[in-house]
């Protein structure tokens, strides 16, 4: 590891802003990065096509699956470049037999599916650990850039679908007016070499979002290793080392400071017996137990926490989950969480549906209870019927209520005994309703005055007088008796 040869600005970043620096790269690299990437891929598609041209369905999938491969020479010109010594395309290309292990079949076999192939491909490929090593490596350097780099490969993925989504898109736009050409239903018809003509043009979200992706995930990488292994302050350190060693005299100086006699120091009993590393474990032991005990250590906070329910104190330092494996812990918190949540949603449940069941509990004995009238119609509070109801109705129209005779005719008919119409029903639920339970001559009578009190009360389209006297005319046989 060169550290003094790195061409980037290594300090701690956030996660986000290590992936942007990764952008970077790709920006400031790409006349070394694209053109062995397009001829991997390129030549690698068409190496598939002839391979598979019967099936050329299959062409996209197969390179789909590759991708892995494909990602493991775009770190090669991100690692050399890192280092300040950029490949040119024959390099690049001239190393790629030499990228092809350290874990790429697990890659494209069983990892195939990972979420955070940018942050893994690095440690395999870039360490070349074997693979218990791998995996605590893996897993001390993804503590903390797992979700990150997910979330990279899912705003990755989704980059990809809108590129491809766009370029479909162009395509379409690009068939000349007046031409009847379905685009999208000839790619289900396709055969052959427009097959692999599509192929390509659903490739471009790849070729252009891929190496991208690659560069942010080996700077999620870098990142990490900085946070853990200083490489910041290593590489500070040695800047300060440089510029020392260019002073005049400043070797002598080291020398003189080296051989200078230590200055008297005036110290206490347990200062010089703390400083004495050669004694014993046990008398060392005390001499630290004689310091605690000042009264400059004399110093006690009182601190709150949760235990779980059956642990052993601090003091005795063991736990009644010790040698449970932490896989059965989480599992064990998942489950309880779980039953806490289903608990939660059989209250609101019973809270919820409740009031709907207590009346029909309250009937006994299995009881009908019929339905009551409806008590509003058209906003207007609850009014009685009259005994007459076509007489009343003639008698509001000729007095020029005419919305007022409708509507009370449109009233009687939800108060026949068989309708049991419910209260909060509308229009249209109270028609189907009425559908079934009335009668085929009487519910086209109700349905007539509904369409006339829809027009009214929605449209304020009056009915002519003789439609409205033909209402009142069927009536008595239409109505059931309610007169």
């Amino acid at each position: 590891m060169r550290l003094a040869d790195i061409a980037v600005t290594l300090r701690p970043r956030s996660p986000w802003e290590a992936s942007d620096l990764g952008l970077a790269m790709t920006q400031a690299w790409w006349r070394a990065v694209y053109p062995p990437f397009l001829l991997l891929v390129l030549g690698t598609y068409g190496v598939v096509s002839l391979l598979l041209w019967s099936s050329p369905a299959w062409v996209a999938l197969v390179m789909w699956w590759l991708k892995p491969l494909f990602d493991r020479l775009l770190l090669h010109v991100y690692s050399q470049g890192l280092f300040g010594a950029l490949p040119d395309t024959r390099q690049t290309l001239r190393a790629l037999p030499g990228l092809l292990g350290h874990g790429l079949g697990l890659q494209l076999t069983v990892l195939r599916f990972d979420t955070i192939r940018s942050f893994r491909t690095p440690i395999m490929q870039l360490e070349g650990l074997p693979g218990r090593d791998r995996a605590h490596r893996l897993r001390a350097l993804a503590r903390r850039g797992r979700s990150h780099a997910a979330a990279l490969t899912l705003v990755c993925l989704h980059m990809e679908v809108i590129l491809v989504t766009g370029a479909v898109a162009v395509a379409v736009l690009m068939v000349p007016a007046g031409m009847d050409l379905d685009v999208i239903g000839r790619l289900g018809q396709a055969t052959g070499p427009e097959v692999l003509l599509w192929n390509l043009l659903l490739m471009t979200g790849f070729l252009i979002v891929e190496p991208f992706y690659v560069a942010a995930g080996f700077a999620l990488y870098l990142n990490r290793r900085t946070e853990l292994e200083g490489w910041d302050l290593e590489l500070r350190l040695r800047g300060i080392a440089r510029r020392l060693a260019g002073l005049p005299g400043s070797a002598a100086l080291l020398l003189v400071l080296v051989l200078a006699p230590p200055p008297p120091a005036w110290a206490g009993a347990a200062d010089v017996a703390v400083n004495d590393a050669r004694r014993p474990g046990g008398e060392a032991a005390e001499v630290v137990a004689e310091v605690l005990a000042h009264e400059d250590f004399d110093t006690t906070r009182t601190f709150t926490i949760w235990r779980w329910r059956g642990e052993s104190t601090a003091d005795e330092g063991t736990t009644e989950r010790d040698g449970i494996p932490s896989w059965v812990l989480w599992l064990a918190r998942a489950t309880e969480g779980l039953a806490w949540g289903a608990a939660a949603a059989l209250v609101l449940a019973a809270l919820y549906y409740g009031r709907r069941w207590l009346p029909r509990v309250g009937r006994g004995g299995g009881q009908e209870v019929a339905p009551a009238a409806p008590r509003f119609v058209d906003g207007k509070g609850e009014a009685p019927l009259p005994a007459d109801i076509p007489a009343a109705a003639r008698g509001l129209w000729a007095a020029g209520s005419r919305r007022a005779a409708l509507s009370l005719l449109y009233r009687g008919c939800l108060a026949v005994p068989a309708a049991g119409v419910r209260d909060s029903a509308t229009e249209d639920e109270a028609l189907r309703d009425l559908q079934q339970r009335l009668p085929a001559h009487q519910y086209a009578y109700v349905a007539r005055v509904t369409r006339l009190w829809l027009a009214v009360a929605y449209a304020r389209r009056m009915p002519a007088e003789a439609q409205f006297e033909e209402l009142l005319r069927d009536w008595p046989a239409a109505s059931g008796g309610v007169s």
